[in-house]
């Protein structure tokens, strides 16, 4: 995407190219006319932001006002206007379009932090949000499909009952045909569900993320946005790297696309969390489920080694093939005879289920996607990273990136480059919050990246260096016979 930068249009990093910003009433602009009201705040307006996120399912964002016409009270704001404008980097392609004639434009649904900024003027905060947030409280389901999950999320987001949105949406399909009843969900609870136990039918993975970018609705599984294939992962879009901003070319000039490159600010939220991960059942666990209509009970063991091999993550071989040796749990002996995978009570998780509920459509195996799913999601959680960098519309939640994260060690001649050698590498940006100050003139955004691997594999230790490691003690002391012990000698001090 950053190969889309024209330095000829282009002139500095941090650069945007916005719309005027119009707020769009309900009322009509004659009274009688059926176009409603708009009135151009451009000029009022000290701070834009958009946000997005794979963990979200529709786009938001704020616009921070200084207000000396009392809109607020003269217009009125109520709650049911509309925001339209159009944001993009220049000489990019895609675009947040929030404008009638070609996009989709948001509402607003909130104003906050009013304040007093002298006695003629006044800021506050104009909050917004797709139109499908707002549809998403006003209707329920009431429907019992029989057809492919990712086939029910589209009919959920098209069809004129329920979302009737407009925008595109991006299908990864999955696999089996299902029948839900939909006891009246409202319909982003509806996706919800059918998202925990869908599976795509490319890859070895288990659950699905529903969420919007600015090119539209996406229902896709964490291993498609790693990958294109079974044996080939997704490029990374873009390198970050931690360094001076202003760079220059050869000629003198400055490297735009450098300069946008440059980490301004970042932040390792993250590193590794083992209690949260034992806790959690990322490493290993057990499933119980109970059959009613066979009236039997199956259990199910989970191990993150064996698994680990079996899907995309965000590191990769060379080839760009899956790879079995850089997980985030090293392989290594806990005990004489069990690795950390192994310890399947430490997290167990219970079902039920009927088999043959419907005669002509499958079960859900749920024993193939919960213990996975989970897995799978609490993984990323392990490397957490948090960055500032130049504005771009070009990258979007669910991008691979890389980044070259520092050393914080003495350069040493041996190692290619001085970076982190766990730290650095692939990430998924799962968030991004767009923020445009007007004052500066300058486009920032903050990016929140997770990984579930490493780049440079842990080693491994096939001999147990953890039992009998410590003072064998192992005496039980009963309280009662401690303190008479302390009564006694306190007694003899005394009548010595």
């Amino acid at each position: 995407m950053y190969n889309q930068i024209d330095a000829d249009v282009f002139r500095r990093a941090g650069e945007f190219n916005l719309s005027s910003v119009l707020l769009v009433t309900y009322q009509s602009s004659t009274g009688l006319s059926s176009q409603p009201k708009k009135i151009d705040i451009t000029k009022i307006i000290i701070e834009v932001s958009v946000f997005e996120s794979i963990f979200d399912k529709t786009l938001s964002g704020a616009v921070s006002i200084v207000d000396a016409e009392n809109l607020l009270g003269f217009l009125p704001l109520t709650g049911y206007e509309r925001l339209e404008f159009k944001l993009r980097t220049p000489s990019v392609n895609r675009v947040f379009d929030f404008t009638e004639e070609t996009g989709h434009p948001v509402f607003i649904y909130k104003v906050s932090n009013r304040s007093t900024l002298n006695p003629r003027s006044q800021v506050y905060i104009l909050h917004f949000t797709s139109k499908e947030t707002i549809v998403n409280e006003q209707i329920r389901l009431y429907h019992a499909p029989k057809k492919q999950i990712s086939n029910m999320v589209s009919e959920i987001v098209r069809d004129q009952k329920y979302l009737n949105s407009a925008k595109n949406i991006v299908v990864e399909e999955t696999i089996g045909v299902h029948k839900y009843v939909y006891p009246a969900l409202k319909p982003f609870e509806a996706i919800d569900t059918l998202s925990r136990e869908a599976r795509s039918r490319r890859y070895y993975n288990a659950g699905m993320l529903f969420y919007e970018t600015a090119t539209g609705f996406n229902f896709r599984s964490l291993e498609s946005m790693l990958a294109f294939d079974i044996d080939s992962a997704r490029p990374s879009i873009a390198r970050f790297t931690a360094q001076a901003a202003n760079v220059r070319d050869n000629s003198g000039s400055k490297d735009i696309v450098k300069d946008m490159s440059v980490i301004r600010n970042f932040k390792i939220l993250s590193q590794f969390d083992t209690l949260k991960n034992l806790r959690n059942g990322v490493y290993a666990s057990k499933l119980i489920t109970h059959d009613n209509f066979n009236k039997r009970f199956y259990e199910y063991n989970f191990n993150y080694n064996t698994d680990f091999e079996l899907a995309h993550h965000t590191e990769n071989a060379a080839d760009g093939s899956r790879t079995a040796d850089r997980s985030i749990l090293p392989i290594l002996q806990f005990t004489p005879d069990k690795k950390i995978s192994d310890f399947y009570e430490g997290t167990q998780y219970f079902d039920t289920h009927t088999e043959n509920i419907h005669n002509d459509t499958q079960r859900v195996p749920l024993e193939e996607i919960t213990q996975k799913r989970l897995s799978q999601r609490l993984a990323f959680e392990s490397f957490k990273i948090e960055l500032e960098l130049f504005g771009f519309t070009g990258l979007s939640a669910g991008d691979v990136v890389t980044l070259d994260i520092p050393s914080y060690a003495p350069y040493d001649q041996t190692y290619k480059s001085d970076t982190d050698p766990i730290a650095s590498g692939r990430y998924l940006v799962t968030s991004l919050r767009h923020v445009l100050n007007f004052k500066n003139k300058t486009h920032f955004m903050f990016i929140q990246c997770l990984k579930d691997s490493v780049k440079r594999p842990y080693p491994q230790q096939n001999v147990d260096t953890f039992t009998h490691r410590e003072l064998e003690e192992r005496q039980v002391y009963n309280i009662k016979e401690l303190d008479e012990a302390i009564i006694q000698a306190i007694s003899n001090d005394i009548f010595k």
